[in-house]
């Protein structure tokens, strides 16, 4: 077996076989495989991953993941479409969340560290220059419960 990136699976080159790893709760499959990239929370090595066919990197141990900016909308609207459960409650953003300091995966500079305006109540670090965003195990979910859901979390 070896993994498709591009398709977000697993083939078997011999059979044609394809396997697709289950999701967790974010959403998230992990396809496994080298990336070069060190998740900035555990500083282990992120494998890809992907969200509804959406290609993106993952850590195997905090659950994080790295996305790219110019997917990520769509990928959170493409979700809330087909999101059914009942909102989340509201948690609000404590100050000390804005104060963490992670590196980019990519470019290892300071990532920036803000609310997602969005919805949902979290806090997000992105790169400017590598544009991409870091997304704690959770807040995906979070997100896609945020703005435009019935009985939405609020801040």
């Amino acid at each position: 077996m070896r993994i498709d990136v591009e398709k977000t699976r697993w083939q078997c080159d011999y059979c044609g076989g394809v396997e697709v790893p289950n999701p967790d709760a974010d959403g998230v499959a992990l396809l496994g495989g080298s990336t070069g990239l060190e998740c900035p929370v555990c500083h282990v090595q992120l494998v890809h991953a992907a969200v509804r066919n959406v290609p993106l990197f993952a850590c195997p141990v905090c659950r994080g993941v790295l996305v790219e900016i110019a997917t990520f909308q769509g990928l959170i609207l493409e979700m809330r479409a087909n999101y059914d459960s009942p909102a989340l409650p509201g948690k609000p953003i404590q100050p000390k969340d804005l104060e963490r300091r992670i590196q980019c995966p990519r470019c290892h500079q300071p990532m920036d560290t803000h609310p997602y305006a969005g919805g949902g109540c979290v806090v997000i670090d992105n790169c400017p220059d590598c544009a991409c965003n870091w997304l704690d195990y959770g807040d995906l979910h979070r997100i896609v419960n945020g703005a435009g859901s019935p009985g939405a979390a609020r801040c």
